[in-house]
């Protein structure tokens, strides 16, 4: 997928993006993880369905990290490039295809995907568990004062190997900003390090 994203950087660059203090929830920042703090290399294609109210957003994204490098590519439901997201030690920035519109700051998508599938992500403001619902569903919570502000529900597969937390299907809830994104690995597989 790095091959395929220098190859799409085509439209208009934004450096210095942020990257520490994004706001996540009310008095909650959280600072975005090095791609080298995932652990592992892997390259993912999933369809991500992101709902807030009544509007819903598809997008179908490519995402590879290695210990240097992470890059999400997101395509509209039309198999074209939206975004190409680069994540490294020094810097995130997006290239945007003309007209493309995100419906979240950049900075704010990578936030939301690292605290769902990045091991240890630390929100200051926020509490995190690990917790199991009635149900046997595995859940991240983070919490204020005991209640539940964000929630990722993996899917089973995922509940029996936490070191590959997508699985086959995950569920971020931000409750205090009520969206919910719904993430469905169609491929994933390991890179040689």
């Amino acid at each position: 997928m790095l091959v395929l994203a220098s190859t799409l950087l085509t439209g208009c660059r934004a450096p210095g993006l942020q990257v520490e203090g994004i706001q996540v929830a009310k008095d909650a920042t959280f600072d975005l993880m090095s791609p080298a703090s995932l652990k592992q290399s892997i390259s993912l294609e999933q369809i991500v369905e992101a709902k807030y109210g009544d509007k819903s957003y598809t997008f179908h994204c490519l995402l590879e990290v290695d210990e240097e490098h992470l890059v999400l590519v997101g395509m509209t439901p039309f198999n074209t490039r939206a975004f190409t997201l680069t994540l490294t030690e020094e810097s995130l920035t997006i290239d945007m295809a003309p007209g493309a519109q995100l419906p979240a700051e950049p900075s704010r998508i990578l936030a939301d995907l690292q605290l769902a599938m990045w091991p240890d992500p630390q929100v200051h403001g926020l509490d995190r568990i690990w917790g199991q619902s009635q149900y046997g569903t595995v859940l991240r919570l983070f919490r204020r004062s005991g209640a539940a502000v964000i929630k990722v529900q993996y899917d089973e597969k995922a509940s029996r190997h936490r070191n590959e937390p997508w699985g086959d299907r995950l569920v971020f809830l931000n409750l205090e900003q009520n969206y919910t994104l719904e993430v469905r690995t169609i491929r994933a597989e390991k890179l040689a390090p």
